[in-house]
């Protein structure tokens, strides 16, 4: 019976395959109708006449080949220049060797008139009928290869001399009428013998009928193998299961390339419409037939190049990424000043608070967490850092550690603003490139600076090549968390990271250390020190005194140092279990805490004196302990203000002289004289969060101003190369600004707040910021705490200026409340340049005509995704100048569309709907989409996400390059984002703007920086 049910599968499975093939291979031998006109059947020798080619077919026709035969004794040579096409047909190529030639057609609709072929008899041509013919007709519509019969046309040719009557003209020369008739009986000719060649009963396959009936023959063979023979019938039937997945490779093959993209320039373009063009008639060669195979059959036809013109028609661009045309790339914040500094590459503002760090034991992998912002990593010990995200599902990490055997492991503690479900451990198998999550705890962590957890060492498996054992001790009485009693404490992971379970329930809010030789653990709290020598089964307090540092050094003869401090001085001990004070009169004494010992030389020591909450100073040592000096602080390369937090040292593994430190602002600091002085050392490390909409000037897309929440503001005037801080707010640390533009290189204006929450007031400045005007007037509640500031500039007149709801008609010196708008987001590249925005219910989209002084709604209807609740309230306005409709996020992740002519209003995306889910959704299972843009280059490119706040979200910025038909993910992640190589980016979508000019996306993501996102074009003008 089990053999009956294997031969019925392998019978099913050839079956399937058969017709897999059968739909692969398309008709090639349908007729088609064409005729051949000519404007004078007689001429004189050197006179001139003209063939006119027609197609007389309801087909959607697109591309058209054929080969002309003349008489060279007759008739001068024909090239391109002879050649003229009718309406709609174009791009004609002529091979002169060959005689062939081909044109295309992307209009909606086919003319029947293709082209006219001039002709002029030679001055010495024979005297007689001579015939044009024009044969090898091919033609497709993107499904099947039509073909038509010769088309022959007789020309008498007289001699200039010599006068013929008009009825001797008629005898020697047939008709146009005549020659139609002999056109359409070809043609049903033609159809005939198709019918009689092709039989009804198999598949249209044309040519490739021959390779159905030989794997049907070969499937019958197997069967009678299989009763004579079941081994040799076995046999038979795994070689044609065999062949046939082989066969089927150029599927898999295709999904691995941009197919149309011949000439690999990342776009379907003119230019590979016209080399498919020239190898069809065989004058070029194609470099990548797997590129140009658009109906992947193994071969060239005309269907080729009538589906390229459709898929350019179509979508030109590479929707999937698969040339890696698009890609992110950082824009920091830096000054041209500091990148003349020695140690700024390419600057980095920091401006999210770092709560860890960890470092590889050959000193090159580094890894940076922040409490909101994502992870940064560096691999070349500290100089470079780019986001490293792909995969985290937490909003940030604040402890590491790295495999110190392997790097390319590391388990991490994912953290956020509140215990949310994404919240836990997570693991690395790529030295943090990606995360996995492993875990789920309900911990915090956003202010927890704490060395959590680490690897034991001594759990080295040699064959699996990594640590097998790590510890984590959770937070729990030093943060409010929602972690059961029963939860807190100190886990362990047997299996290298990816499983953990509790093995003690009191060792909560601790410090871990482990003996590198023996797998002792240590756990530091605030009440004392314990200890396990059996691998954390059991532990004893060997410390009953005030911990507030710890830490652990490996030394010669596989021996240990450990350390902690507190109020009274530092602690050491050589066996590992009793301790000793380090005698010093320098010891800092108001908080000193953190303390850290270089691996390489223990003489050398940091710590931080906690003097209050932003009052976080180094203190260094180089003779073990015993003189203690404050570390200098340095500004010289930072670009933000001074921002001073708490930190726990961490020293090089490799070069006893470099330490780093966060105590500075929020970025990271490293010395190189051992902590003796502290400089800005954060190239590559931006997380700023914009206040609401990021433009560009609408003038000038090099200038831009970015106002921020937390950091006040910045302006550039070279197109985020080099940008200048502006002090807006006037604080020292910074200041909360919202809803900035710039209007020129030295007139800027924001919102202004003194908290996230409350009201924010105008404030201009006129000359680059050296002195700040304050208007006194606020912008509408409405804008308050929704990240849907937007302010903007009257494309036809530079001195009209919209402050969110407020409106100026001189350049920013007087302003007034505007009606009917509250946002002013963009505006019509095209025709009447008019505005649009919303108004103050935030249900409607509004149009301006006169520069803002009137709005009138777009939308007839409002926004409703669901008919039993109230309409969406929206976010972000975008416009398409050559669909003629407004793009529109809603609240609750919506996008709609609306008609500009008729005020329709159409749903583009809603993960409640099928028809209107064309996105992947996120790790939720839903859309979180706030922001949208639109680019003016080509507006069916759309982009439109948002931030997942509670999740870092692993959606959180989608393009659709059809118009909307479909979206592609270009945050990275690890499952289906389309950026796959280069740097991650994508991340918390807070603003996005395209550039008019490039195409480039400028990105602003919530506490994840601004980044640039490259077109799926390339433009000769970049």
């Amino acid at each position: 019976m089990k053999k009956r049910v294997v031969f019925l599968i392998t019978i099913i499975l050839i079956s399937a395959s058969i017709l897999m093939i059968s739909n692969k291979i398309q008709a090639t031998e349908k007729s088609l109708s064409c005729s051949l006109e000519t404007e004078k059947t007689e001429i004189k020798q050197g006179e001139e006449t003209s063939v006119t080619l027609k197609i007389n077919s309801e087909e959607q026709i697109n591309a058209f080949q054929a080969k002309i035969n003349y008489d060279g004794n007759v008739w001068e040579e024909i090239d391109e220049n002879n050649f003229e096409t009718k309406d709609g047909w174009e791009n004609l190529k002529y091979n002169k060797d060959g005689k062939e030639f081909n044109v295309i057609n992307k209009q909606d609709t086919t003319n029947k008139d293709i082209l006219e072929i001039k002709l002029k008899a030679k001055t010495s041509a024979n005297v007689g009928n001579t015939e044009i013919t024009i044969d090898k007709i091919t033609a497709s519509d993107g499904n099947i290869e039509f073909e038509n019969e010769k088309l022959t046309q007789s020309i008498s040719i007289k001699l200039n001399s010599i006068e013929k009557s008009d009825s001797e003209n008629k005898k020697d020369t047939p008709s146009n009428s005549e020659n139609k008739n002999n056109t359409n009986n070809n043609d049903l000719e033609l159809e005939k013998k198709h019918k009689e060649i092709l039989p009804n009963i198999l598949p249209k396959t044309g040519k490739g009928w021959a390779l159905l009936i030989s794997i049907f023959v070969f499937a019958i063979l197997s069967i009678v193998f299989y009763h004579k023979s079941k081994k040799c019938g076995k046999t038979m039937m795994m070689l044609i299961i065999c062949g046939i997945l082989i066969s089927q490779s150029t599927v898999f093959a295709a999904s691995e390339i941009f197919l149309g993209d011949i000439n690999q320039s990342s776009v379907i373009d003119d230019e590979d419409i016209g080399i498919m063009q020239e190898y069809l008639i065989n004058l070029k060669d194609v470099s990548s037939l797997e590129q140009a195979d658009m109906n992947s059959d193994s071969k060239l036809s005309i269907i080729d190049l009538s589906l390229l013109i459709k898929q350019q028609k179509e979508c030109p661009y590479d929707k999937n990424n698969v040339t890696n045309i698009t890609s992110w790339s950082a824009v920091p914040m830096v000054s041209k000043e500091l990148l003349q500094k020695q140690g700024v590459t390419t600057g980095g503002e920091g401006c999210q608070w770092p709560i860890g760090m960890a470092i590889s034991k050959d000193g090159k992998l580094l890894l940076y967490g922040t409490d909101v912002g994502g992870v940064y990593r560096s691999e070349d010990g500290g100089q470079n850092w780019e986001q490293s995200n792909a995969g985290l599902q937490s909003r940030g990490v604040g402890a590491f550690s790295i495999d110190p055997k392997n790097p390319s492991y590391v388990v991490a503690v994912g953290i956020n603003s509140s215990p949310f479900n994404t919240n836990g451990l997570y693991i690395s198998e790529d030295g943090g490139k990606s995360w996995k999550f492993t875990k789920m705890m309900l911990v915090k962590g956003h202010r927890d600076v704490r060395e959590a957890i680490a690897y034991d060492e001594s759990s080295y498996n040699q064959e699996k090549n990594r640590c097998m054992v790590a510890y984590w001790s959770t937070a729990y009485e030093t943060e409010d968390n929602y972690l059961e009693e029963s939860e807190k404490g100190l886990y362990k992971t047997t299996d290298g990271g990816y499983t953990w379970n509790l093995v003690n329930n009191d060792l909560s809010d601790g410090t871990i250390k482990i003996n590198p030789y023996t797998g002792d653990v240590y756990v530091s709290r605030k009440d004392g020190i314990y200890y396990s020598s059996d691998k954390g089964e059991n532990f004893k307090k060997i410390v009953d005194d005030s911990v507030t540092g710890f830490d652990l050094t490996s030394q010669k003869d596989q021996k240990i140092n450990v350390y902690y401090c507190n109020n009274n001085g530092v602690y050491i001990s050589k066996d590992g279990k009793t301790f000793d004070k380090i005698a010093s009169t320098s010891y800092p004494t108001k908080g000193p805490m953190n303390i850290k010992v270089s691996p390489i030389n223990s003489n050398k020591m940091l710590l931080i004196d906690r003097q209050g909450t932003y009052q976080n100073y180094p203190y260094y040592s180089i003779d073990g302990g015993k003189t203690w000096k404050i570390s200098t602080l340095s500004d010289e390369l930072s670009f933000m203000p001074y921002n001073n937090r708490m930190s726990i040292p961490m020293w090089s593994t490799v070069d006893e002289n470099k330490v780093w430190i966060h105590t500075q602002g929020d970025y990271a600091s490293s010395s190189t004289d051992s902590g003796k002085t502290f400089k800005w050392d954060s190239n590559g490390i931006t997380g700023i969060l914009s206040g609401g909409n990021v433009h560009y000037n609408v003038y000038n897309p090099d200038i831009i101003y970015f106002g921020s929440q937390d950091y006040d503001g910045c302006v550039t005037t070279d197109g985020g190369k080099t940008w200048k801080y502006i002090s807006m707010s006037g604080y020292r640390w910074g200041g909360f600004c919202y809803g900035g533009y710039a209007v020129d290189e030295n007139t800027y204006f924001v919102g202004v707040s003194d908290a996230w929450h409350n009201p924010r007031k105008l404030k201009i400045t006129f000359d680059g910021g050296k002195t700040i005007v304050d208007t006194g007037m606020y912008f509408t509640k409405e804008n308050i705490n929704a990240g849907i500031e937007s302010s903007y500039q009257s494309p036809t007149n530079p001195k009209v200026l919209f402050a969110c709801d407020l409106r100026s008609e001189d350049g920013g010196h007087t302003w007034a409340k505007m009606d009917g708008c509250i946002n002013v987001y963009t505006h019509n590249p095209k025709g009447q340049k008019e505005l649009y925005g919303m108004d103050e219910t935030g249900k409607y989209v509004v149009a301006s005509y006169d520069d803002g002084k009137t709005w009138k709604k777009v939308n007839n209807t409002e926004f409703i995704p669901n008919p039993k609740y109230a309409s969406a309230h929206v976010m972000d306005v975008a416009y398409d100048w050559k669909n003629e409709v407004a793009y529109a996020t809603c609240e609750g992740g919506y996008l709609y569309k609306t008609s500009t002519k008729d005020g329709s209003v159409e749903c583009v995306l809603n993960r409640y709907v099928d028809e209107y889910k064309r996105a992947p959704v996120n790790l939720n299972g839903g859309y979180c989409i706030s922001k949208v843009a639109v680019d003016p280059i080509d507006p069916n490119i759309i982009y439109c996400g948002g931030a997942g706040n509670t999740f870092l979200n692993d959606c959180a910025l989608y393009r659709s390059v059809d118009g909307g038909k479909s979206f592609q993910v270009i945050t990275s992640n690890t499952t289906n984002s389309i950026v796959k190589q280069g740097r991650q980016g994508g991340f918390e979508t807070n603003s996005l703007e395209v550039n008019p000019k490039t195409g480039e996306l400028l990105f602003a993501g919530g506490c994840f920086g601004i980044s640039k996102l490259s077109p799926p074009y390339k433009l000769n003008n970049k």
